[in-house]
Parts: C-alpha cells; sequence; structure tokens
C-alpha cells in the first residue's frame, strides 16, 4: 500500500513538472516575441530595403494577427508602404520568431539566443 501511495507522489510530482515547465516555455516564447517585435518596430528606417515589400515572418507556432498587424504597422510608418508578410512556422528554432526584409533580419530565436550564449552545443 505505502509503494502504491509514493509511486502516485511521484507521477503527481512528474505531471506537475511538466506542466510548469511548458507554461515557463510559453512565456519565453511570447517574451522572445515581445522583444524581436519592439526591436524591429524601433530600427532605424535606413536599415530597411526600399526595393521590397516583403517582410518574411519564421515562427516557433502560430502568432497572433495582433503580431502581424504590429510589424505590418511598423513597416508602414517607416516606408509608408504596406508589407506583404511571408508568415512560416520552423520548429528548428526552438521558440520566438524571425523577421526578415531582404538582408535586414531581427533574430529573436531561442535557438539563436543559444548559439550566442554559447550554449547551444548544449543543447543538441
Amino acid at each position: 500500500m505505502a509503494f502504491v501511495f509514493i509511486l502516485m507522489i511521484f507521477l503527481f510530482q512528474v505531471v506537475l513538472a511538466l506542466v510548469i515547465v511548458w507554461i515557463l516555455k510559453v512565456l519565453l516564447n511570447r517574451q522572445l516575441i515581445e522583444i524581436t517585435v519592439r526591436s524591429f518596430e524601433m530600427a532605424d528606417s535606413s536599415c530597411l530595403e526600399q526595393d521590397t515589400n516583403e517582410i518574411t515572418v519564421i515562427a516557433y507556432g502560430k502568432i497572433s494577427e495582433d503580431i502581424k498587424q504590429r510589424i505590418s504597422d511598423a513597416f508602414y510608418k517607416k516606408t509608408r508602404r504596406t508589407a506583404n508578410l511571408i508568415v512560416m512556422q520552423d520548429k528548428a528554432i526552438k521558440g520566438g520568431i524571425v523577421i526578415k526584409q531582404k538582408k535586414i533580419i531581427a533574430d529573436g530565436s531561442l535557438h539563436d539566443r543559444l548559439k550566442r550564449s554559447g550554449m547551444l552545443a548544449w543543447w543538441h
């Protein structure tokens, strides 16, 4: 009887840990997206390519319409042109978002953060 009780406590702790890790991952993803969008919003307009309206947004998962609108609005404020957003999902970035406009990249991916910190070798 005691073994079953200990096993139930252990399983409960495992499930609780998984739920906490999932919540932290969701919060981290949202924070990375917010930081990247703000970075794009504050970018110098002279850095943007003038010959294209195409902006590629690479996300770990689905992104909200609000985020898409903020990116489009930021592009419009800087160029007075309507953005053509191309949204793609790529699980390889591990979390966050990457915003590209030709050569200009706002990389707020978890993969990039780990790479810059030197922890990417540990991650694999």
